[in-house]
């Protein structure tokens, strides 16, 4: 089944839709850090993880490893964080009207703002070519960001909507929902199946997702690790 391939998100969105931006080896593979933490495993044995320690360029600091099930981190490395989170898969996905909004393409010109704002809101890993993952747009109050959201992992067929924030002084009109399910329209027009992710507790965001009609496929554990040694 091809829904098998979204247990392990990142490895597959390496060697398929994201092999451009992914670098080490075949089992084990990365984003620039500039790009994202993610790594990917073909596998989560000890070995994998030897290889990955391998194919890190030196002086990598964390990276976030994703699973289906919890696994024990071996010796070598440690754990900074972990959490739960929910994969949600969105092909009968519908949304609101979307004539209201102007929806603007996000350039490199737009970094800045877009990192700021992720900072404020903190809607996941946001460096400064993160926007690489490609087709972030944004809605804008003059020249004020108001809101934003993109692509991420491309693990194909599914394109993971990303991104997804709006800033406090904007929040209630409806945003949130707007610029998701303008990536749900763009990912079916590219003739793939929308795909996100979301932290288990975040209550408010998979009610939103759930209105859209994103349907709960499973839980995925994120790991944030380092070498220690």
């Amino acid at each position: 089944m091809k829904e098998q391939l979204l247990d392990n998100p990142t490895y597959h969105a390496m060697i398929t839709g994201n092999a451009n931006l992914s670098l080490g080896s075949p089992a084990a593979r990365y984003f620039p850090a500039e790009i994202s933490p993610f790594v990917g495993l073909a596998d989560f044995s000890p070995a994998r993880f030897d290889e990955l320690a391998q194919v890190l360029p030196a002086g990598r600091g964390t990276v976030a490893v994703v699973s289906p099930e919890e696994i024990v981190i071996p010796a070598g490395w440690k754990v900074n964080f972990h959490g739960l989170g929910l994969q949600m898969v969105g092909e009968h996905a519908q949304g609101p009207a979307l004539a209201d909004w102007e929806f603007v393409e996000l350039g490199r010109e737009h970094v800045p703002l877009m990192v700021d704002l992720a900072k404020l809101t903190n809607p996941g890993p946001f460096g400064q070519r993160t926007i690489e993952f490609g087709n972030f747009v944004g809605v804008f109050d003059g020249e004020r960001l108001m809101a934003m959201s993109g692509h991420r992992l491309h693990p194909s067929p599914y394109i993971e909507v990303s991104g997804v924030c709006t800033h406090p002084d904007y929040a209630g009109r409806g945003l949130g929902a707007a610029l998701t399910y303008f990536q749900v329209e763009r990912i079916r027009k590219m003739g793939e199946i929308p795909m996100l992710h979301v932290w288990a507790h975040n209550v408010r965001a998979i009610r939103l997702y759930e209105r859209l009609g994103f349907v709960i496929r499973r839980k995925l554990h994120f790991t944030m690790i380092e070498r220690s040694v």
